[in-house]
């Protein structure tokens, strides 16, 4: 018999100053999605930047200086949302670490390789290289709590979350475990925007300025298999799919309600990473339709730009907006070029 699973605790730090909740109240957000029938309006805003960098506290609350200055950014983000996770689900210590990543360390990566071509591969600094490593996140976060448990990175792309997320839920199920401290954690760099830019993974109208734009972000969830007052929803369900690029989001959410007896009426919302782009209007076509029509949409990259953990950000956006409505069901949706498709379906804890 499958556990069941609960979000006790979650911490996101964004392009937005989430670190200690919505700036404006998840009422007040909700409120503003629910005004507009039109929900490709959310992404038609002209972006200040193409590339935003995420909001950064003052890393000295909570990591001691001396020790802080040898780590690079992802690391104290992923370090400072993990430590905020457990403190609200008022766990000490996690059974295990899963962390997903697209790039990593990127930016210690670049610093390395940029050194080779400088000093022509001689008196090269190793700790660059040590540090550049996807698995330096959750080593790094394992080694500050002191944690000797399960400790594992997922690289999938557009969806390494959500298979820190699957591998976080087959653990539970081997039954050796009872929390897991889960999070998808990436940075951008200024050159590797450049590149992504020009490989096309940005859709942007220059004349107009409207498009998806790069983001970053750390999230953390302590997952557990016991509830609390603190419980933000229950993890109910996760599918993950390859297509062949021609898939539309109806397409693949209605059999996966059918089978898990829910209804779109039963859903407070759908969170979906819809972009204002060809791609992005060819995936969420449905949505239109009149089984969806009366359905909250929130396309999330439009809160926190595009980046290959981006759905962390999804889900913690979706658990905070869960816990504030009446219904007891909500769908997330995410997916990478329209190939890698994830589903995950969250339950208001009674």
């Amino acid at each position: 018999m499958k556990p069941t699973i609960y979000i006790n605790g979650a911490s996101a730090l964004s392009i937005q100053d989430t670190l200690y909740g919505y700036p404006d109240g998840f009422v007040a957000v909700r409120e503003r999605f629910m005004q507009a029938k039109d929900s490709e309006c959310f992404m038609r805003v002209k972006v200040p930047e193409r590339f935003m960098q995420a909001k950064e506290p003052d890393f000295k609350e909570f990591i001691p200086p001396i020790i802080a200055r040898r780590m690079s950014r992802i690391i104290k983000r992923a370090i400072t949302v993990s430590q905020l996770a457990l403190q609200e689900a008022g766990v000490a210590m996690p059974d295990a670490i899963i962390f997903g990543t697209g790039l990593g360390c990127i930016e210690d990566t670049e610093k390395f390789l940029n050194a080779v071509l400088e000093q022509k591969e001689q008196f090269l600094q190793p700790s660059f290289f040590i540090q550049s490593t996807h698995n330096t996140i959750a080593s790094q976060v394992a080694i500050r709590l002191g944690c000797h448990g399960y400790n594992n990175t997922l690289v999938q792309r557009g969806l390494s979350f959500e298979s820190a997320l699957l591998d976080s839920l087959l653990l539970f199920e081997e039954g050796k475990v009872h929390s897991i401290l889960t999070g998808g954690h990436d940075e951008l760099t200024p050159t590797y925007f450049t590149l992504l830019n020009k490989a096309g993974y940005y859709s942007f109208d220059e004349a107009t300025g409207i498009g998806n734009f790069a983001g970053e972000g750390s999230v953390s969830f302590l997952l557990s298999d016991e509830r609390k007052e603190v419980s933000y929803a229950i993890l109910q369900r996760l599918e993950m799919y390859y297509t062949d690029g021609e898939a539309s989001f109806g397409s693949l959410v209605l059999p996966f309600l059918q089978r898990e007896g829910v209804s779109p009426d039963e859903l407070c919302a759908v969170v979906t990473a819809y972009t204002e782009d060809k791609m992005g209007k060819t995936v969420y076509r449905d949505l239109s339709s009149p089984t969806f029509a009366e359905v909250l949409h929130i396309p999330f990259k439009a809160c926190c730009g595009e980046f290959f953990c981006a759905s962390a950000f999804g889900l913690w956006l979706s658990i905070n907006f869960l816990r504030i409505s009446s219904k007891n069901f909500l769908l997330l949706h995410n997916h990478s070029f329209n190939k890698h498709h994830s589903i995950i379906l969250l339950k208001k804890v009674a």
